[in-house]
């Protein structure tokens, strides 16, 4: 939904937007103002929004099926960008990297630290509840993409020139985002 600029169809239609799911239809399908096929793929949408569990092989979901192409492709980009900014690797390392950060004797520990950036996280988390209702997933996602980014290009920064509390700042500002 990221690359063609809307929310989901699915959305639209649970919300009683229907003017608007027809247009994200007619964008993510290419249905070709077809109104016959806008309003089958709006019926399938309806359907299987009550569905708890709809398998799909991955020839349909990344080759076939015109329903789940475009969405799984963007969901793996997703994913990838995920794990390129390192988040993960932030969370399970924090402690390791505020050890080789932090001089011994410093005010702080490297278990505080880790603890910090957790808690940065949790409250970022809590504040996108409150903001997607504000803003829509797709603004919030992008806008964070781009934050997250530039925090990572500081963090490199900062680790250059040895400022611990900045580091901290920034890997918590990181989470908070993510």
């Amino acid at each position: 939904m990221l690359l063609v600029g809307i929310d989901p169809p699915k959305f639209y239609l649970l919300t009683g937007q229907t003017e608007k799911a027809h247009k994200a239809i007619e964008r993510i399908y290419h249905t070709c103002g077809d109104q016959m096929k806008i309003n089958n793929i709006s019926a399938f949408l309806l359907k299987t929004s009550g569905e708890t569990k709809v398998e799909v092989s991955f020839k349909e979901a990344f080759f076939d099926d015109e329903k789940y192409v475009r969405p799984s492709r963007i969901s793996v980009l997703v994913m990838a960008f995920q794990v390129l900014t390192c988040y993960y690797s932030l969370i399970a390392y924090s402690c390791t990297i505020f050890t080789d950060e932090f001089p011994v004797g410093f005010p702080m520990t490297p278990r505080i630290g880790a603890q910090i950036v957790a808690s940065a996280n949790l409250v970022g988390s809590v504040c996108s509840l409150y903001f997607i209702h504000r803003y829509g997933r797709r603004q919030i996602f992008l806008f964070g993409m781009g934050i997250i980014a530039f925090f990572l290009f500081c963090m490199s920064i900062v680790s250059a020139f040895e400022l611990p509390w900045a580091l901290l700042l920034l890997m918590s500002s990181v989470t908070f985002v993510f």
